[in-house]
């Protein structure tokens, strides 16, 4: 088997799982969490390309990096801050999440893991340079239908069942 299919279709897996992730990130952490932690995405790309492709990381680039990182966590504390200020003057409730610490926890676990997995969807990219781009689409498309169904039936199935026990507890 040809090692781009292979590639191409990993690619496609990351990019796909890294949504999904995304997705079940909005109801477990603060929007500002999750931009804060996927910003940590150069870092991992950093560190994956240099591991598959044996790309070097220049220290002019690992400065860029920890310098733009922190301006985005503090233009992101600084417009959380001035949201609280303005969502506490006016008593509405605040659009963010609020969730338990172990929700919490498990949204920094799983905005790393989207940070990762895209991280690599770019370094899997850069190694497929020679492939066409709508080729590489057309593998995320399928490998999305299926993974998103797979997902969406499972969830019908189970809120299904929760569906009959309340029905039958009455």
């Amino acid at each position: 088997m040809d090692p781009r299919f292979i590639q191409a279709q990993v690619r496609s897996a990351f990019g796909t799982i890294s949504f999904i992730l995304f997705t079940i990130n909005l109801n477990l952490l603060p929007m500002t969490f999750i931009i804060i932690i996927f910003q940590t995405n150069p870092l991992w790309s950093a560190i994956l390309g240099f591991i598959i492709n044996k790309e070097l990381v220049r220290s002019f680039e690992l400065v860029a990096m920890l310098l733009s990182f922190s301006c985005v966590i503090m233009i992101a504390v600084a417009r959380s801050s001035s949201a609280s200020d303005e969502s506490s003057a006016d008593e509405a409730t605040p659009i963010e999440p609020s969730t338990d610490n172990n929700g919490l926890w498990l949204g920094v676990f799983l905005c790393l893991c989207h940070a990762w997995l895209f991280s690599g969807v770019g370094v899997i990219s850069r190694r497929l340079q020679n492939v066409h781009f709508i080729e590489l689409m057309l593998h995320q498309a399928v490998q999305g239908v299926i993974i998103i169904s797979a997902v969406l039936i499972f969830m019908a199935v189970f809120q299904e069942d929760s569906m009959l026990g309340d029905l039958t507890a009455r």
